[in-house]
């Protein structure tokens, strides 16, 4: 990658960005691109003034930076020609595990209409940011330099930034799970059901959602770790908040994959929460509270998850 100043890059944001604090954005972006693993066309977002390569940028510093403070220290394939594989790779107790970041995109969960008095009015749709999970998973799990770059004893992580999705709403799905998850296990939101005379005691379960509508009414499964379909992907990394070099990264989740090849030691990547699916009277998903409790075991190959 060519040679480019701090003040290069905080003059690319003044110029092309005004609406952002170039002083800000500048730095940690700066001393990512002296890391020696981006590639050359990783200044192109800052010339012509694109804000999702931006943030896509951004987020992999923010990601590297995270990896460092851990004491790791992040590697790739990096070359003259470009960069082969994930973005980074650590080293934890002999474990390699390979990192891919992706930012999505997904213009849909606000749909706005012009009233009669000129009142607009605020669709939100939760399976947009889903969607936009989803495309962006399983288009890792099919991209081939990734797929030739880990090795067969390797962990690959996919790190999600699902800010572009609906901005700051959490980062929580309709099921009240980190909204990656309703992307790779089928659950839909959480009801309670009714009390009655004979049942007096309101119950809470998930509903199962095995699939949502796409754009052109076609069925997209959530089912990327309901089966071993996804056993080369070991885990799936989401931030969420607006400031991403913030307190984005003091709020990570981690989704385990119990069909992983190779699973993902647990507590190995600084994720605040951290969840794994069980089996124990069928399966569930449960946050990890106990930072001592035993790593993630492969599991049978099976579709549990959906044989009720």
């Amino acid at each position: 990658m060519r040679a480019i100043s701090l003040s290069q890059v905080k003059g690319l944001f003044e110029k092309n960005f005004s609406h952002l604090n170039a002083e800000y954005w500048s730095r940690p972006i700066f001393e990512y691109l002296q890391s020696g693993l981006t590639d050359g066309g990783a200044v192109g977002g800052l010339e012509t003034g694109n804000e999702q390569q931006v943030f896509s940028l951004a987020w992999e510093a923010a990601l590297w930076q995270h990896l460092c403070k851990l004491g790791y220290a992040p590697s790739n394939r990096t070359t003259k020609k470009g960069q082969s594989g994930p973005d980074f790779l650590v080293e934890s107790n002999g474990q390699k595990i390979w990192i891919e970041a992706v930012a999505p995109v997904g213009g849909d969960d606000f749909e706005w209409e012009e009233g009669e008095l000129g009142v607009r009015f605020r669709n939100v749709n939760g399976n947009a940011r889903i969607l936009g999970c989803a495309s962006s998973i399983k288009q890792k799990m099919e991209h081939r330099r990734i797929k030739e770059v880990v090795g067969a004893d390797e962990c690959l992580v996919v790190a999600v930034h699902v800010r572009n999705l609906a901005g700051e709403f959490g980062g929580l799905g309709q099921s009240g799970f980190p909204v990656v998850a309703e992307a790779l296990f089928p659950i839909g939101a959480k009801g309670y059901s009714v009390p009655t005379a004979r049942h007096p005691i309101s119950m809470a379960a998930w509903s199962p959602k095995p699939f949502i509508l796409n754009r052109n009414d076609s069925d997209v499964l959530c089912d990327v770790f309901a089966s071993d379909r996804g056993a080369h992907i070991s885990a799936v990394l989401q931030a969420h908040h607006w400031d991403v070099f913030g307190i984005s990264l003091s709020d990570l989740s981690l989704i385990h994959n119990p069909f992983a090849a190779n699973p993902l030691p647990c507590h190995v990547l600084g994720a605040r929460r951290e969840f794994v699916a069980f089996e124990e009277r069928g399966w569930q998903l449960t946050e990890l509270l106990d930072k001592a409790a035993p790593n993630p075991a492969p599991r049978a190959v099976a579709n549990p998850l959906r044989e009720g």
